[in-house]
């Protein structure tokens, strides 16, 4: 590795210590991360200022919009989950979500993963939390599908083809794109409701299958019976 690409390595890694400590930019700047990264440097010496703003200020865009794009991705991935919980709530909660569960993966589909065992056993106060569970997972489960990888499904002559007297040593799976949930709440009108701007209240307990699943680019569910 050449001196400029080395410096670029240490630049970037300093930038992520700065902009993305859990304490905000400032303390990002002192931490000791970023000193051991690019040391004996002030800011002023990394990021000019400009004529309309400081270097700090400066700073704080790319500090700012670090955690606002990785709240946008939860969002988007967990649209009734951020619904339930009212959009200060939500913005609140992301935060001490990434906090606990940075995001390491260029492939930001991944950054949620954790989200539904997050709600499960934070110490954040959650309302309605074990409703939310169930809607986390549903939503999860439809983000899978959505990303898996194509297989095709067996071709209705070949079950054909299975003697009746085999049957019973038949197993079936389910391809990737499928996510088979078994719940404790009947979520799936509710999620259904929120997506077509309907009021809905939050449904007593009650046990629920979910068959999750993908159709041509698009995500379906299917209440099923257990």
């Amino acid at each position: 590795m050449n001196k400029t690409a080395k410096n670029l390595d240490r630049f970037e890694r300093w930038m992520l210590h700065v902009v993305s400590h859990p304490k905000g930019l400032e303390a990002g700047l002192a931490s000791d991360e970023a000193k051991s990264t690019w040391p004996n440097n002030d800011l002023e010496d990394i990021c000019q200022a400009g004529p309309e703003l400081s270097a700090l200020e400066r700073m704080r865009v790319y500090s700012d919009m670090y955690y606002w794009r990785l709240i946008d991705v939860l969002a988007e991935d967990y649209p009734t989950v951020r619904f339930v919980l009212g959009g200060d709530d939500f913005y609140d909660f992301a935060i001490q979500y990434i906090h606990r569960f940075p995001s390491t993966s260029p492939n930001l589909s991944h950054l949620g993963q954790h989200l539904p065992l997050f709600i499960a056993e934070t110490e954040y106060e959650v309302a309605q939390r074990e409703f939310l569970v169930d809607v986390a997972r549903v939503e999860r489960a439809s983000s899978l599908c959505f990303d898996e990888k194509d297989r095709p499904s067996i071709p209705s002559e070949e079950l054909l083809g299975i003697p009746p007297d085999s049957w019973g040593d038949v197993r079936l799976d389910l391809i990737p794109a499928h996510q088979l949930l078994e719940l404790n709440f009947p979520v799936d009108d509710f999620i259904q409701a929120h997506r077509e701007d309907q009021h809905m209240e939050i449904p007593e307990r009650e046990p629920s299958w979910i068959l999750v699943y993908r159709r041509e680019y698009s995500i379906w569910r299917s209440s099923i019976s257990e």
